[in-house]
């Protein structure tokens, strides 16, 4: 059982532990996991027909805001991002959001196109954590996703 102490990492740490954690999830129910193409991304194959996802991964320890810039993923069937929720003394949840979810922007996820005047930010998918917002988030368990897939 790993290290369950969360709060004790710094951001660089606690993104790892994200992606090792969400290899695993994937890994555990028989998909083949291999590195993406730079980031918080991996590959995971469907051993029953095929299908392979790129996943992004995202962590939160305070239901922070999460975001994804809009360049770094466009909205497709195969992509899915990997929320990972770490609260001290146990295991994250996991949660696999498919990025089509994202055409159909709420209070949990949304859609954010910067570019006014005097705006730096560049455009993101983004995933509105907070106690509020946790009912939303229930949909997207990855116990969910692998009963259907």
């Amino acid at each position: 059982m790993p290290h369950t102490m969360w709060s004790g990492l710094n951001h660089i740490q606690l993104s790892r532990c994200a992606e090792y954690c969400a290899q695993l999830e994937f890994a555990s129910r028989g998909y083949e996991v291999q590195p993406g193409s730079g980031g918080a991304l991996f590959l995971a194959q469907n051993p029953a027909d095929g299908q392979t996802y790129e996943v992004r991964v995202k962590s939160s320890r305070n239901l922070n805001y999460a975001f994804i810039q809009k360049d770094k993923m466009e909205l497709a069937p195969h992509r899915l991002v990997c929320l990972l929720l770490f609260e001290d003394g146990k295991m994250p949840d996991c949660y696999l959001i498919p990025s089509l979810a994202w055409k159909n922007p709420g209070l949990l996820l949304v859609s954010r196109d910067f570019g006014k005047a005097g705006q730096t930010s560049k455009p993101e998918w983004g995933i509105n954590l907070s106690q509020k917002n946790m009912p939303l988030l229930q949909m997207y368990r990855a116990d969910a996703f692998f009963e259907q897939a």
